[in-house]
């Protein structure tokens, strides 16, 4: 899923390692949701996925 959406081919990715890409965008993720659930869903799940 997220492996498809890093190209380390071309653009700001150039050149950079794969995996660490996708664990510091995992991580975003993850915080993201974790801070999103914390604060009592304070924005519907449609703002979220955006």
């Amino acid at each position: 899923m997220l492996r498809d959406e890093v190209n380390v081919t071309v653009g700001k990715n150039k050149g950079l390692n794969e995996d660490i890409i996708i664990r510091f965008v995992s991580a975003a993720y993850f915080e993201l949701v974790e801070w999103w659930l914390k604060e009592g869903i304070p924005y519907p799940p449609r703002v979220m996925a955006e």
